[in-house]
């Protein structure tokens, strides 16, 4: 039944409530209006005293909003085949930073090289500097390392301070899944809600 403002009426209350239209028709209003209508129009109706008119009704928000739905899905397949063109780019250019890294190190494993011969040289000659118009080639004595003799146990060190006890707790998050499974409880640890993911194909 409707109105004289041409809305449609159950139990002297409009299908949909005028200020939820605000100037709007359904193709106008955004999908969360669309979804709020079509809930509230749920909420006011009792299926068994429904009017055909009424069942039409909510069978036109029903399509507005499967629309809506289907229009947001494209949007996301279109965003999700641009991300993916993304990811290509980037593999691409991964690809390109991946190549530089590895000429890099053959560069360093070139210098690397070098530098150990005239290294090795300029003790064996007793140089400490080589000095010239373009270049000074010079030997730095570094820091003294301690070097640990693979043989070494440190169950049982020479000196007690010689050794660090670090300890490292963790959760066991597949052992607590499996004693959920099994139907185990607890206070502290509980299996989470199940999920959900959408599936956008083409047509």
């Amino acid at each position: 039944m409707q109105n004289q403002d041409g809305l449609t009426v159950i139990n002297s209350q409009p299908l949909i409530p005028p200020e939820k239209i605000q100037d709007k028709t359904l193709d106008q209003m955004t999908l969360p209006e669309r979804s709020d209508l079509l809930r509230e129009a749920y909420q006011h109706i009792n299926g068994d005293d429904a009017s055909t008119e009424e069942l039409e009704i909510i069978g036109m928000m029903e399509t507005k909003v499967e629309e809506k739905l289907a229009s947001w899905g494209l949007v996301v397949r279109k965003i999700t085949e641009a991300a993916d063109l993304c990811k290509v780019e980037a593999d691409y250019y991964q690809q390109k930073v991946n190549d530089a890294k590895a000429r890099g190190e053959r560069f360093q494993k070139k210098i690397d090289g070098m530098g150990e011969f005239i290294k090795a040289k300029m003790i064996e000659f007793n140089k400490k500097k080589i000095e010239t118009p373009l270049v000074t080639v010079s030997l730095r004595k570094k820091p003294q390392k301690v070097e640990i003799s693979e043989n070494a146990n440190t169950e049982s060190p020479e000196h007690p301070d010689f050794v660090l006890t670090t300890v490292s707790r963790r959760w066991d998050k597949k052992a607590i899944k499996d004693k959920l499974s099994e139907g185990q409880l607890f206070e502290s640890v509980r299996l989470s809600e199940p999920d959900f993911s959408i599936s956008i194909k083409g047509a």
